[in-house]
């Protein structure tokens, strides 16, 4: 049946309320439901479904309230599979059908209200089923699904051994959960390394082939949906009882993993992907295919970490959680933006309301530099998300992006904003990290931003015919930019080079020139195993920067590895005119200009594209050893350099 058929006759909902599918029985085969209102503020019992549309064309009838309604083929699958694993057993939320996707401008409006309601929709829902499609290979999904109980036997029995038997007169300590799981991969590594078949076996066998279908579930298109992040990952409390030694109840989630005929939950993939982590360092192993292992496990060890936060209670700033959301596929790339809205805190649902009816993607994206210039103290931090590119940013239906506006369409997968805030771990429910600086003769007590380039609030900043117009302060202009990989050590020779050939003295800082380009090949900072930011002074070891080819292979600390990766995020290593080393954006070339911008944490890299410019076009964020920490301000205050009005477009 063809999608643009006429339209269902969608009865109009109040502010809380939302339809829900009753199944009846199928009519020669298809599927039959009756369309139902509930309102969410009487706790209605339903299962919500998330899932990949897929393309549009080859759809399906089924029957809704007694006529014909058409839908895509991956769902169809999925009804044929819920159908007959029997998990839902009564309402069922789909938003394909639930929610009106009429072009109509009744239509749009229904979906800019309900949008709002999301996040309740799947908190409430007393079951949530992801359907992550069919498998292509049948056999590889069996052996996967028997290979997911066997791992989940195998937590079990770590479990125990940690809580051995114990009259419930002389209870133990709890174990935590970092001994579960060091335990864990100690066995993983011994069951490896000594030629045990039962992680790792030959190619071919039954173990080899569960792996491929593990695999196959990890790579599936729904990992990389924008909408998952808020429907799979709604907060519950996880607990697994152990009873006298002998029985482990472990937590059921209410979210129910299907690929095909294996179904699964969020325990046993967790299992599966601390096992792939620790095969990552491993011997004796086939080290392409652990890889391959690994890169699947990326989007699901993703998620997982944010469920955990949820969890936790973790509140993010609304620009990390459109970060977070931008390597992930939609249709409607307002969608960037408004899907995380529901994640976000009661201040950014009031400022940015959903409207499909009458915003473009140009007037949506623009609203979020609008709320932080609005906030009592304003911000330009939105800037580090922005990518500079040759051509306009431009989408489809709209007019191009001015250059410093983030396109939150674009996944940027390079872009590694600069980080703004030095977390530290606290014992204290729902407060995980907390700002703080490390470096000497600071309190651990004091909280503080990562870097503070300006020391001014963006008070003067505004956004006028996407115009960007702020106070700015001239910092220097790049000399030498060197665009080759920063983590390739005949790159930083080369620096270097450049040094000693034109100047014998040392850094502006008063370091040598090595140790100076030692801090900034991490921007002075200390990363944790979450790579967030944790500490300032962080530095490479000269030695590291010796006659090998690769930096990479000389760092055994992998907060190293990701700090240069950050520090190197669409950045290279430059030198200024005025002496300092830096990371600048990767397309800066020699004659761009830094400035300090009030109101932002950091520095950043403009250009005069031709002498008759009237404004700045915007290229990025950079780092400039020993001008991060208001040392610019300074130069203001001694009458050396002033504040001036810029307009960035």
């Amino acid at each position: 049946m063809d999608e643009s058929c006429d339209p269902f006759p969608y009865q109009a909902l109040g502010p809380s309320e939302i339809r829900v599918l009753k199944p009846r029985a199928a009519t020669s085969g298809t599927f039959s439901f009756d369309l139902v209102v509930k309102d969410l503020s009487t706790k209605p019992r339903y299962a919500a479904l998330s899932y990949t549309w897929g393309p549009p064309g080859n759809t399906h009838s089924i029957i809704l309230n007694g006529q014909l309604f058409p839908v895509r083929q991956n769902l169809h699958d999925a009804l044929t599979q819920l159908s007959k694993s029997r998990l839902i057993d009564n309402y069922i939320w789909i938003d394909a059908i639930c929610i009106n996707q009429g072009e109509d401008e009744v239509a749009l409006k229904e979906r800019s209200s309900q949008i709002v309601l999301m996040k309740q929709v799947y908190e409430q829902a007393k079951k949530i089923v992801v359907w992550l499609g069919k498998p292509e290979n049948k056999l590889n999904n069996d052996s996967a699904a028997k290979k997911l109980r066997e791992f989940s036997d195998f937590h079990r029995r770590v479990i125990l051994k940690w809580n051995p038997y114990r009259p419930w007169t002389k209870p133990t300590a709890p174990v935590s959960h970092e001994t579960i799981v060091a335990d864990l991969r100690a066995q993983v590594k011994d069951s490896v390394e000594s030629g045990r078949k039962d992680i790792l076996d030959a190619v071919g066998s039954y173990t080899y082939n569960a792996w491929l279908g593990i695999s196959e579930l990890l790579k599936s298109p729904w990992w990389g949906r924008t909408w998952i992040f808020q429907e799979a990952t709604v907060p519950e409390n996880v607990t697994t009882i152990v009873i006298s030694g002998v029985w482990v109840k472990k937590f059921k989630s209410k979210v129910a993993f299907v690929f095909g005929d294996l179904e699964t939950e969020w325990n046993e993939l967790g299992i599966v992907s601390v096992i792939i982590l620790e095969l990552l360092y491993c011997g004796n192993t086939d080290k392409a295919f652990v890889a391959g292992l690994g890169r699947a496990n990326l989007p699901y060890g993703g998620l997982a970490e944010f469920r955990t936060q949820r969890i936790l209670d973790t509140h993010h700033d609304f620009l990390e959680l459109i970060h977070l959301f931008r390597h992930t596929d939609c249709f409607d790339p307002r969608d960037k933006v408004y899907a995380p809205l529901g994640l976000a805190t009661d201040v950014v649902r009031k400022a940015i309301i959903p409207d499909y009816a009458s915003k473009s993607t140009l007037q949506v994206y623009l609203e979020v530099p609008q709320f932080y210039l609005a906030q009592p103290t304003p911000t330009l931090d939105f800037l580090g998300h922005t990518i500079y590119t040759e051509q306009p940013q431009s989408t489809t239906s709209d007019s191009p992006f001015p250059s410093w506006l983030p396109n939150w369409s674009d996944k940027a997968e390079d872009l590694k904003p600069i980080p703004k805030i030095i977390y530290r771990a606290l014992p204290l429910p729902g407060k995980v990290y907390a700002p703080i600086d490390r470096r000497v003769g600071v309190p651990d007590t004091e909280m503080v931003p990562a870097f503070n380039a300006s020391d001014t609030p963006a008070y003067t900043a505004f956004i006028s015919e996407n115009e960007l117009h702020v106070s700015a302060i001239f910092v220097d202009i790049i000399k030498h930019n060197f665009p080759t990989d920063p983590l390739k050590v005949e790159s930083l020779h080369e620096v270097i080079r450049h040094w000693d050939a034109e100047s014998n003295s040392l850094h502006a800082t008063g370091e040598t020139f090595v140790d100076a380009l030692c801090s900034t090949l991490v921007m002075d900072l200390e990363f944790d195993f979450r790579e967030r930011a944790c500490a300032r002074g962080g530095k490479l070891d000269p030695r590291s920067i010796a006659d090998t080819d690769n930096l990479d292979s000389t760092l055994t600390d992998t907060t190293r590895h990701v700090a240069m990766g950050i520090a190197a995020g669409g950045r290279t290593v430059a030198i200024t005119e005025g002496g300092f080393v830096g990371m600048v954006p990767s397309k800066a070339r020699s004659g761009d200009s830094i400035w300090a911008l009030l109101g932002g944490s950091v520095l950043y890299a403009l250009r005069k594209e031709h002498a008759c410019q009237e404004g700045y076009t915007f290229l990025g964020e950079v780092y400039l050893h020993g001008l991060m920490d208001g040392e610019v301000m300074k130069r203001v205050e001694a009458g050396t350099c002033d504040i001036e009005s810029l307009v960035i477009i």
